[in-house]
C-alpha cells in the first residue's frame, strides 16, 4: 500500500493519501485522523488529459492539487 503525505501551507497536520489497493482508482484522503473521502482520476474526453475529482465538495476543491501531487510523486 502506497501512502503519500501532502503538507498544507500553515497547517501542522499533513493530509494523508492512501493509494488504491484494488483496481479501483479511488485514493482515500485522511486529515487529522478523519477520513475525508476519496479523490479519483477521470479522463477528460475533450482534452485527453486526466482531471481529478473528489467524492464531496471539499475534496473537489483539493482534488486537482492532490492529484498533481500524486502524479509528480511517481504514481
Amino acid at each position: 500500500m502506497k501512502v503519500y503525505h501532502y503538507s498544507l501551507p500553515d497547517s501542522q497536520e499533513d493530509i494523508i493519501i492512501i493509494a488504491p489497493i484494488q483496481d479501483e482508482e479511488e485514493y482515500l484522503v485522511v486529515w487529522e485522523g478523519e477520513e475525508l473521502g476519496y479523490i479519483y482520476p477521470i479522463l477528460n474526453n475533450d482534452t485527453f488529459f486526466i482531471d481529478w475529482k473528489g467524492s464531496n465538495p471539499i475534496l473537489n476543491l483539493l482534488a486537482k492539487q492532490l492529484g498533481i501531487f500524486i502524479e509528480d510523486s511517481g504514481l
